[in-house]
C-alpha cells in the first residue's frame, strides 16, 4: 500500500506512511499501535513513532484551524499578481502579508503554499560574459605593427581598441 503512494526510487514520506496506516486502519480494523508495530518491522521503511503519526494525521486540521484565512490570502494574492506579472514566490507573499498586517512565518508560507501546489516563477540566473571561444578557426593576421605606436607623419598607422559594454542585456562596442 504505501509503495503506491510514492515514487519507487525514493522513500516514502512520514506523511504518506500516515495516510497509508490511516487507510489500513479504516480498511482492517486495526489499532493504531499494532499497524505501527508492523511498519516498523520493515527495513525498506523509515521508522515512524506514534507521535509522529498523529502529528501528520492532524496536521492538515491545524493548518486550516491556525492559518485559514491567511490560506484564502495567499490564493487570492497569487491569483492577483499571477494575472499581471509571473507567478510569485513565497518571499513576495510573505512580504505582502507583513504589510497587510498578517503575523506569519515566511516558512509557514512556503509550506502552505506547497501545499495549495502554488510554486513561484524561477528566473534565470545570467553568466558572466566570457570572451574566450576556444581555439580560432581560420587565418589570424599578422601583427604590422608590432607595438611601435610612433609615427612619422599622421595618418600614417591606425588602430583602435574595442571595449564592450553590457547595458540592460544588450551587447554594445565602443571602438
Amino acid at each position: 500500500k504505501i509503495g503506491c503512494l510514492g515514487s519507487k526510487k525514493k522513500e516514502p514520506t512520514k506523511t504518506e506512511i500516515a495516510q497509508a496506516i490511516t487507510e489500513l486502519r479504516h480498511e482492517l480494523g486495526l489499532a493504531v499501535k499494532k499497524i505501527i508495530e508492523i511498519i516498523n518491522t520493515n527495513e525498506d521503511l523509515p521508522h515512524i513513532s506514534r507521535s509522529n503519526y498523529y502529528d501528520a494525521y492532524t496536521r492538515d486540521d491545524k493548518d486550516q484551524v491556525n492559518h485559514g484565512d491567511a490560506i484564502a490570502r495567499i490564493q487570492e494574492i497569487y491569483d492577483e499578481i499571477k494575472n499581471r506579472y509571473v507567478a510569485p514566490g513565497y518571499r513576495r507573499i510573505t512580504h505582502i502579508l507583513h504589510r497587510e498586517g498578517y503575523q506569519i512565518n515566511r516558512k509557514t508560507v512556503n509550506r502552505l503554499m506547497r501545499k495549495m501546489d502554488l510554486y513561484g516563477y524561477v528566473m534565470k540566473r545570467r553568466h558572466p560574459y566570457s570572451s574566450y571561444q576556444g581555439d580560432i578557426k581560420g587565418r589570424i593576421k599578422p601583427d604590422l605593427i608590432k607595438r611601435k605606436f610612433f609615427a612619422l607623419r599622421p595618418n600614417m598607422k591606425w588602430y583602435t581598441d574595442i571595449t564592450e559594454f553590457n547595458l540592460k542585456g544588450k551587447k554594445l562596442y565602443l571602438s
